[in-house]
């Protein structure tokens, strides 16, 4: 088993069968200024299951990976005993918008093309298929979700189904070479449950 199979298989029982409400990830109560807690939990989660696979040599936190003048600064970032390179950004339903590709996706891809060494990257977003408080955010001028504004009720509705469909298209425009794209990974948090997004092809 890879790697990153061995940890994304502990991370996804862990989730499973965690104390903690699905509303850390199904609402944005707990991304809220003074009561943000879900990334903190989360990535509290990533890094036990990480230091809990036996082949972890060395794990970091926020580390920034400068292979030249792009910095790629992972939320975790994870070398086996192998010396495969795992990297990971968690994120949260305050985040889980039209920022994903831009902020993550292709800042992943810069860096492999100036040599970065990363093997694998996972991105986790936190995308229900229904939630009865979820909010669209950063619709105001300069924001990042201003041209989805008038989606807003679809959003709502769905928030996995909206979002995937938006990155999927947005990832169809992408010239990368198919041997950088297949080290990317996108895996949701669809209430407690963890969920495989195939992102490449039909």
């Amino acid at each position: 088993m890879a790697y990153s199979e061995k940890f994304l298989k502990g991370f996804e029982k862990l989730l499973k069968n965690s104390l903690e409400s699905d509303e850390y990830w199904t609402t944005f109560k707990y991304t809220s200024t003074g009561n943000n807690y879900c990334h903190a939990l989360t990535w509290g989660m990533i890094v036990k299951v990480l230091a809990g696979v036996k082949e972890t040599k060395e794990l970091y936190i926020n580390i920034p990976l400068k292979p030249g003048k792009i910095t790629f600064r992972p939320d975790t970032y994870a070398v086996s005993n192998d010396g495969s390179r795992l990297a990971i950004d968690f994120e949260s339903p305050n985040s889980s918008d039209a920022r994903v590709v831009k902020k993550d996706v292709m800042q992943f891809l810069d860096f492999l093309a100036e040599g970065g060494g990363v093997k694998e990257y996972i991105v986790v977003t936190s995308l229900p298929e229904r939630s009865s408080k979820w909010e669209l955010r950063y619709t105001s001028a300069g924001g990042c979700n201003k041209g989805h504004r008038l989606h807003r009720k679809e959003i709502c509705k769905n928030p996995k189904k909206y979002w995937f469909s938006f990155y999927k298209k947005e990832l169809s425009k992408i010239k990368a070479p198919k041997s950088h794209l297949k080290r990317i990974l996108f895996v949701n948090i669809n209430g407690k449950h963890l969920e495989f997004m195939r992102m490449w092809g039909k």
